[in-house]
């Protein structure tokens, strides 16, 4: 009998210490803005009714040094990036930075990169804050089904190298729902 119990004792431990393991990511499902993506635990979900077609998230990991928003439209139009050449798209960033000759943005990369198999416009710029803290935004805009959406993080050009490549994982997981109307 002490051996039974014992091995319930030992199990119910087992099981107990298996549940508060924390959980490596997590996913956010948004039937509103029609999407579901999957983020590592560090990055927390911020609540904001009062900004419709957006949610944010901070990256939290020994204290705030990144957010990431991602906004969401109808595609009225239907088209996608898919009919555009890869330098058309790579020319729709470059053609921002021309309106933003008084801002010390630098555009340190862009290129095309597949979400759920389209094309997507992704960029990184470089720039400082007033007091000369460096920080980066990546920037990344695709159509899916009937929405348009755009994932925009800024970091700390410190964190940046340990944000990069979540985002990207992130952006690999990103799936498009059917919208509530």
């Amino acid at each position: 009998m002490k051996i039974i119990i014992r091995k319930i004792l030992i199990t119910f431990i087992f099981i107990l210490l298996v549940s508060t393991v924390p959980c490596l990511a997590k996913e956010y499902l948004d039937d509103e803005l029609g999407f579901k993506i999957t983020l590592p635990e560090e990055w927390v979900l911020v609540p904001n009714p009062s900004k419709a077609h957006e949610v944010m998230f901070i990256h939290y990991n020994k204290g705030y040094d990144s957010y990431l928003i991602i906004k969401s439209s109808l595609n009225r139009t239907g088209s996608t990036l898919d009919s555009l050449s890869d330098q058309e798209i790579k020319d729709i960033a470059y053609s921002n930075f021309e309106y933003l000759k008084d801002n010390p943005k630098f555009l340190i990369e862009n290129k095309v990169i597949q979400v759920h198999g389209h094309k997507a416009l992704f960029f990184i710029t470089e720039s400082t804050l007033n007091n000369n803290t460096p920080f980066n935004r990546i920037f990344s805009q695709f159509t899916l089904n009937d929405g348009i959406y755009t994932v925009s993080v800024v970091t700390g050009s410190s964190t940046y190298d340990e944000v990069l490549p979540e985002i990207m994982e992130m952006l690999n997981t990103f799936q498009p729902l059917e919208r509530k109307r």
